[in-house]
């Protein structure tokens, strides 16, 4: 119910707080409906053939891992794992996202700034891919002070994910840029939820093959490993992406090529 109120509040703020902007209207004669309908309908098919788009909803996908599985994970894994209290889990837990959240307008800020996004984004999924695996190395090996700091900048570090969506959408057309934005979503829950499965999956199997009724540490700890793995295939994918500055005009040939 407190959700659900928070959620009200925010819907209610929206509408009070952001200006509504009428569509400007040219001196010329106005596309028909269909003529509109048909531009949505041809980015939406260009998005689809775009390699570039697909490449970056994965490596985004990837990088955006640790965001989901931390909601389903992290409070168990800091404490089977690293042996925290419930209390400091979740705390570790809320900094983590509070770094997600504070890194966030930083990488759109570092990103204006440079006029750049691909190196910021491989460089993300890097550091996420190092510290992802430090976590699992030697978290259990830091006071609650260090692992809480690690966890923030571990937040930080995956925030970076979130210029896939502009990137994605400077390969477009503006008649295919939210519809870009949105494939860039959908392949992230997609890829996410089932990661999240397959880290349940993969603890259960390795406690299962060594006899375990529950997950030990080491356990949890090599699957962690693991999925730092797959940030580095998210760098490397970032880094084989043709770069679209910012600012650059869209070839509407080229989204359709």
């Amino acid at each position: 119910s407190v959700l659900a109120m928070v959620g009200v509040l925010i819907a209610l703020g929206i509408f009070l707080l952001v200006p509504a902007r009428r569509q400007m209207k040219n001196q010329g004669s106005q596309p028909s409906s269909a003529a509109t309908w048909r531009e949505t309908f041809v980015g939406f098919v260009g998005i689809l053939r775009h390699r570039p788009t697909w490449a970056i909803g994965i490596a985004c996908a990837l990088t955006y891992i640790p965001l989901a599985m931390a909601a389903n994970w992290l409070p168990r894994y800091l404490s089977s794992a690293v042996g925290l209290s419930l209390r400091h889990a979740t705390e570790g837990t809320a900094l983590f996202y509070f770094g997600i959240a504070v890194g966030c307008p930083l990488a759109g800020l570092w990103a204006d700034r440079a006029s750049m996004r691909r190196p910021i984004l491989a460089l993300g999924a890097l550091c996420t891919a190092l510290l992802t695996w430090m976590l699992a190395m030697f978290g259990h090996h830091l006071s609650i002070a260090g692992l809480n700091g690690l966890l923030f900048v571990w937040g930080l570090s995956v925030s970076t994910y979130v210029l896939g969506y502009p990137w994605a959408a400077a390969h477009h057309p503006p008649s295919g840029a939210g519809s870009a934005i949105a494939f860039i979503n959908f392949l992230g829950m997609l890829i996410a939820g089932f990661f999240v499965s397959l880290f349940g999956v993969f603890v259960a199997a390795l406690a299962h093959r060594h006899a375990l009724a529950v997950p030990s540490a080491a356990e949890f700890r090599l699957a962690l490993s693991c999925t730092a793995g797959f940030l580095l295939v998210a760098a490397l994918i970032h880094l084989c992406i043709p770069d679209k500055g910012i600012g650059q005009q869209h070839d509407v040939k080229s989204t359709l090529a």
